[in-house]
């Protein structure tokens, strides 16, 4: 199994031969689509998609995977931090053309109770204060192994920690080949458009949680 997938036009094409002989790709005609699922509800044939690296039927089109990698891993760590029952969640964002510039990025988790909440623009920009909840575990994890989720977990429920730290970045490794990417545009596959440079490269989050003693912790 191949991490890319391209869906036939289900016509004559030139370049469906040399594909079908290429390892590092899937070729599949249109009528397998109806097992798959399709980031956005999103399906073109000639498109290069890729795999979910841990749902192998989830589909996301090749110039989206990073970014969707990133948001999904974003969204699994407020999961987790809301499970954990944190009182307050803070996330930085750094873009990687901005030499250094950082955007406050105020991270609003489900379930954290009370507080206050302030949002801005930014895609990443959100905050909550609250009085945190009793702590239950969060397993399993959607992005199971990604360093810093599990030892802050186990950093909570074993260790009683108050503060906890977590990096995620939006660089995803495939185990595709990157110079395979060019013989794919000369075959007429689509890539899609390249992501621009304002994109958000990484998360930096940090997340308090109420010390022992205090009814938060008593009724855990």
């Amino acid at each position: 199994m191949s991490d890319l997938v391209i869906f036939s036009p289900g016509e004559d094409w030139a370049s469906e031969a040399r594909l079908e002989k290429e390892p590092a790709v899937d070729l599949e005609p249109v009528e397998a689509r109806g097992r798959y699922t399709f980031h956005r509800g999103h399906f073109q044939t000639r498109l290069a998609y890729v795999r979910h690296p841990h749902y192998a039927t989830y589909l996301v089109p090749y110039n989206e995977f990073n970014e969707f990698v990133l948001v999904d891993k974003y969204n699994e760590v407020l999961r987790v931090m809301s499970a954990l029952g944190a009182c307050s969640v803070d996330c930085t964002s750094y873009r990687a053309r901005s030499r250094g510039r950082t955007l406050r990025a105020l991270v609003r988790g489900n379930g954290l109770r009370g507080g206050r909440e302030a949002r801005s623009s930014s895609t990443f920009d959100y905050h909550h204060e609250g009085t945190g909840s009793p702590a239950r575990d969060p397993r399993p994890l959607r992005w199971p192994g990604e360093p810093g989720i599990e030892s802050a977990i186990d950093a909570v429920l074993q260790n009683h920690a108050t503060i906890v730290r977590i990096t995620i970045s939006r660089e995803a490794q495939l185990s595709t080949n990157a110079d395979i990417t060019g013989s794919l545009k000369k075959m007429g596959v689509d890539l899609g458009l390249s992501m621009g440079s304002s994109q958000v490269d990484t998360l930096e989050f940090k997340a308090l949680f109420p010390p022992d003693g205090s009814p938060a912790r008593r009724s855990r």
